[in-house]
């Protein structure tokens, strides 16, 4: 497992202000060489708006990644950790390249930096901005 491909994204029913939710996409080969997916779409009840719903999408991504990291029993140093997101906003304020300007989002940035920060304790990972197309055909929304 030494190069890993993941995708998330979160959403929002702005017009409703309800049913947020959010999705991740886990990509790598097992030991033996043979592709493995995991995937994870799960409601968010008590998010109130759609940078809320990325954030969490993308924490969660990352405990999942930080538990199968170290349930692998392996040597993590080498490892490759690329995460593709649609979301600028979460993305760049996650690695600290933009303030928090949203009172809502200050939490959610901090759980999402702080995790990542855990992360490359052990592990190289890079935080990618893609095109909304590319997560479509990833995520199915």
């Amino acid at each position: 497992m030494n190069n890993i491909t993941c995708y998330f994204d979160g959403g929002y029913d702005n017009a409703k202000k309800e049913n947020g939710y959010g999705s991740f996409r886990i990509e790598y080969e097992s030991w033996e060489g043979y592709p493995i997916v995991i995937t994870s779409t799960q409601p968010y009840p008590n998010v109130e708006s759609n940078n809320e719903a990325e954030y969490e999408a993308i924490t969660r991504l990352m405990y999942f990644l930080d538990g199968l990291i170290c349930s692998t029993h392996y040597d993590s140093e080498g490892t490759e950790v690329m995460v593709y997101g649609d979301s600028a906003l979460v993305i760049n304020q996650t690695i600290g390249k933009w303030k928090v300007s949203a009172s809502n989002l200050v939490r959610y940035r901090k759980e999402a930096s702080d995790q990542l920060k855990l992360l490359r304790n052990n592990t190289d990972v890079t935080l990618q901005w893609v095109e909304r197309e590319e997560i479509v055909k990833k995520l199915g929304h």
